[in-house]
């Protein structure tokens, strides 16, 4: 089941969270007073929620030439991209109505034009989260990501969907719909009233517990230059400056421990607010943590044709997508706006006016979905008996044997399987499986390939994600080392070797330690010719594989090679497919989590 991407849009949702991100880091925001940085002129912020803002017109002139250096634990990067100014404005547009930034001063605003270029914005948590997962992707080590990452606004943790990798589509099934819809409700009902509390936030401890699951429980690099008296693992030593200054996992929590609120444990965003979190508020951005389901109206009296009931629950249609563009990574109202259709469809949830015996009025067919101001929404037996709230998980729950590949074709299942390997600190063995499967179709394609330009770039980009491959998961010293024989190792370590030998120019430098730096990354839109207009309608053209370009090799030696990978990864690829067939299936389907899921969400 695949969703319809958002169809005005030029960039699709892996670019744009790649140049907001890219963004973010080239503009090296600050916690301090804006009009002492430099970066704002005249302003002179107070607020506290206003802190690692910019400007707009600042934030266009970094789109308009970006170029930063990137210190990876993978590789070391060089990453220009460049687009024309009208293309620039488009795409702060597009972050700001996707919920990667907003208006602090100004929470309603949702469009930017040449009359808002000293506006001042802020990454949301969302897009924070976004940022933060970015770095992890690249390898960017915790001392060297932005301090924003380390501040109060970094509250979220967002829910990530799979995307058809070609045509970018969300990859939905009836179990991940059932999924989805329980952690949109919540584990205990949200009710809101002017007086409720703040919903608490992501705490720091979490964070540094995510960041250790992702990167990897390992030493910090040490080999920066930059830090000022390393640390020892096991030691903690006082600093004065401890932002910038982590070489173990003990400095780092050292960092955060000293600065994390010592007077409370109970961690709320700089930017809620009671009148922002009005299920009926027009703000932008209206949810700053995610553990907490959609905000609910509890005994509402619903008026319809002059007849009046009183309902237990109900909520927005509005408010549920809100929810999802503030808390998981979809980036289109229009995604968000199907996923709710998949809940009506699945019987989920239903329109209030229903109650009153009205399957439509005024040309409205209840069972689409409507997300004005006054469309509510209840659940429906169905929907409620599944929902954290009140589940009850059978003593004995009967789980039928589970194959992996299962488990690996439905979304649900799949997101179980990365979020159990993730608490058992041995994710790597699904993403080097996953990404081995990618580069193989992309070689299979390359096969297939007749015209000789397209082949010639097919391989570079094919030699360009072998390498990574390699680098992340394969080399003696990869990060993410993965349990492979010796006589496995040696062979890809050969080919690489190989691959490396046969380039014709300096872009790889082999270093003795078995990593290899990438000199320079070339992403350059300034060769396009479509010229973007503010909605984007016209669609920038580039390879989004392309993270980095390996210079030509010579065809025949390629082909060689580039054979000889395909059958030493699909060796690879198999085995781990066996080891998650025999020994990680067995552990997820008797993890309590997994079992309790299958339960709520099994069809």
């Amino acid at each position: 089941m695949t969703m319809a991407n958002e169809h005005s849009i030029g960039f699709n949702s892996k670019e744009i969270k790649y140049f907001f991100s890219l963004l973010i880091l080239s503009l090296q925001l600050e916690a301090g007073d804006p009009s002492e940085s430099g970066l704002f002129g005249i302003f002179k912020l107070q607020l506290h929620n206003s802190l690692y803002c910019f400007k707009a017109s600042h934030a266009i002139v970094r789109l308009n030439g970006l170029s930063l250096n990137i210190k990876s634990v993978y590789k070391n990067l060089c990453i220009s991209c460049s687009m024309d100014l009208d293309s620039c404005l488009a795409l702060l547009n597009v972050f700001l109505r996707a919920r990667l930034v907003h208006c602090p001063r100004e929470r309603t605003l949702i469009s930017l034009d040449e009359k808002h270029l000293n506006t001042l914005l802020q990454p949301t948590p969302k897009g924070l989260d976004i940022l933060f997962m970015f770095c992890i992707k690249l390898g960017i080590s915790i001392d060297q990501m932005p301090s924003v990452l380390r501040s109060p606004l970094n509250s979220m943790q967002l829910f990530y969907f799979e995307r058809n990798s070609t045509t970018n589509r969300l990859l939905v099934s009836k179990s991940l719909i059932r999924l989805i819809f329980i952690k949109l409700m919540g584990a205990e009902p949200n009710i809101w009233d002017p007086m409720t509390t703040l919903e608490p936030s992501v705490s720091y401890e979490h964070k540094l517990r995510r960041a250790k699951l992702l990167l990897g429980n390992r030493p910090l690099d040490t080999t920066l230059g930059d830090n000022k008296g390393p640390g020892k693992a096991g030691k903690k030593s006082k600093k004065p400056d401890i932002e910038l200054q982590a070489n173990s996992w003990d400095d780092f929590e050292y960092m955060f421990e000293n600065t994390k609120s010592k007077e409370s444990q109970t961690h709320h965003s700089p930017l809620a607010h009671r009148f922002f979190n009005n299920p009926n508020s027009d703000s932008n951005s209206q949810y700053y943590v995610s553990s907490k389901g959609i905000r609910l109206f509890k005994n509402h009296k619903v008026v319809h044709s002059g007849h009046k009931k009183m309902v237990e629950y109900c909520f927005l249609g509005k408010t549920m997508v809100q929810w999802l563009l503030d808390c998981t990574d979809i980036l289109f109202k229009e995604e968000a706006q199907s996923i709710c259709e998949y809940f009506i469809q699945e019987g989920l949830i239903q329109h209030v006016n229903i109650l009153f015996g009205s399957v439509s009025s005024y040309n409205r067919d209840y069972s689409k979905f409507y997300m004005d101001i006054d469309d509510l929404y209840i659940l429906t037996s169905e929907g409620y008996e599944n929902l954290d709230w009140c589940f009850q998980e059978p003593v004995e729950p009967n789980i039928p044997l589970v194959d992996i590949q299962k488990v690996l074709n439905d979304p649900a299942f799949f997101y179980l399987l990365k979020v159990h390997l993730t608490e058992e600190l041995c994710l790597e063995i699904l993403m080097v499986y996953i990404e081995i499967e990618g580069v193989l179709e992309k070689l299979q394609r390359l096969s297939q390939t007749q015209d000789q330009p397209t082949s010639h770039k097919s391989v570079n980009q094919c030699s360009a994600i072998i390498l990574n491959i390699y680098l992340k998961y394969l080399a003696p010293d990869a990060v993410h080392n993965i349990n492979i024989d010796h006589a496995t190792r040696n062979r890809v370590t050969q080919l690489i070797h190989e691959l490396i030998r046969n380039h014709t120019t300096e872009s790889f430098k082999y270093i003795t330690n078995t990593s290899v730096l990438i000199n320079s990354v070339e992403i350059s839109l300034k060769e396009i010719k479509s010229k973007m207009s503010q909605n984007l309608t016209e669609v920038p053209k580039y390879e989004e594989e392309n993270e980095y370009e390996v210079e030509a090799l010579a065809q025949n030696d390629a082909s060689v090679i580039l054979d000889q990978v395909k059958e030493v990864f699909n060796e690879i690829k198999g085995k781990m497919y066996t080891l998650m067939q025999k020994d990680v299936l067995i552990k997820l389907v008797n993890s309590t989590q997994f079992r309790k899921r299958y339960c709520q969400i099994a069809t």
